[in-house]
């Protein structure tokens, strides 16, 4: 059973791969103007560290900051999860706190 967890893991890690790729060819190609506008940094909002049933992730209740209400309102528009700039952003049920977990290669 081990192996199909460790090989389900890795699969899982390479579609995140695949898909942080794709969308940054995809931008590459577009005409300036019409990608993403992302209006906030990921780094600018305040994360603590948590673990839960999946490992480690950081996870924010929110610092009142434009760069958090302004990915609050992303995610609410793409349905509570998404992945951006290399990360899996999700909101929790409370519709507040947002929590995120880098998206790391684990083929090597």
């Amino acid at each position: 059973m081990g192996t199909d967890v460790d090989f389900l893991v890795k699969l899982r890690d390479a579609a995140c791969l695949i898909k942080d790729a794709c969308e940054e060819r995809l931008e590459s190609l577009a005409p300036p103007g019409a990608g993403p506008s992302t209006s906030y940094d990921l780094n600018k909002i305040a994360w603590q560290s948590a673990e839960g049933s999946k490992g480690l992730y950081e996870k924010t209740a929110g610092d009142g900051s434009s760069d958090y209400k302004a990915l609050l309102e992303d995610l609410k528009t793409h349905k509570g999860k998404m992945n951006v700039a290399g990360w899996f952003v999700w909101l929790f049920e409370n519709g507040t706190t947002i929590g995120r977990k880098k998206c790391v290669s684990r083929l090597d």
